[in-house]
């Protein structure tokens, strides 16, 4: 493989990690956006809800297979029903600690920081392919801490979830065939390119060492 195809597989990879990123950091600028918006325009800053990104769960005690919860109309005026799995909760004061949503921005300044480490590894790592420096100890190293950074993403991601989880679990609605299921998915994805970064390192010193090993045989 040469220089070129490396190349564009790193600015391939690190487009769609940053999509992955980025996309999720808008629609919480967004948010945030809003809610300033609101705050601006209301004379009681102090009754301003925190929206709170959650999955429900619905669970039909009759005998049809779906019970519509709601119905969006198209276009053309067909109405479709829809069954609500997904919503922001916009929370009133005094239901969510204050020490939630402080925390859970922090983690995620850190989840972005650790990101951001990770993309500088990566690409040390590819910049020492190019120079033809390839089984060196160095480049284990910074196949590691490529593989910490993704790791710790995906356990903050899910104890970012897990918070608000604790936070909400008293949440109970009106329609009790309706349920609270959970504020995160598992970053499944994240965890296992951390993974195998790590096996990547790993087969990369072990590379070096029969290196080493049939060097000194010589």
């Amino acid at each position: 493989m040469n220089k070129s195809s490396i190349n564009i597989l790193t600015l391939l990879i690190i487009g769609v990690t940053a999509m992955a990123l980025l996309l999720p950091a808008i629609d919480v600028t967004r948010g945030l956006f809003a809610g300033l918006d609101i705050a601006q325009n209301t004379t009681e800053v102090e009754n301003i809800a925190t929206p709170v990104d959650v999955m429900i769960s619905y669970v039909s005690e009759h005998d049809e297979l779906i019970t519509p919860r709601d119905t969006i109309t198209m276009a053309d005026g067909t109405p479709v029903p829809s069954l609500i799995t997904h919503a922001i909760l916009m929370m009133p004061p005094g239901h969510i600690p204050d020490w939630v949503p402080a925390v859970y921005n922090l983690l995620t300044a850190v989840i972005v920081g650790a990101y951001f480490w990770m993309m500088v590894m990566f690409i040390r790592f590819i910049i020492n392919i190019n120079k033809g420096v390839i089984f060196e100890h160095c480049n284990v190293r910074l196949l590691r801490t490529v593989a910490l950074c993704l790791i710790i993403m995906a356990t903050l991601e899910v104890a970012t979830g897990l918070i608000y989880d604790s936070a909400l679990h008293h949440i109970h609605f009106a329609d009790k065939s309706m349920h609270y299921d959970k504020n995160w998915e598992l970053p499944s994805n994240t965890l296992i390119m951390g993974l195998l970064s790590l096996l990547m390192g790993q087969v990369w010193s072990r590379g070096i060492a029969m290196r080493e090993e049939q060097e000194l045989t010589i």
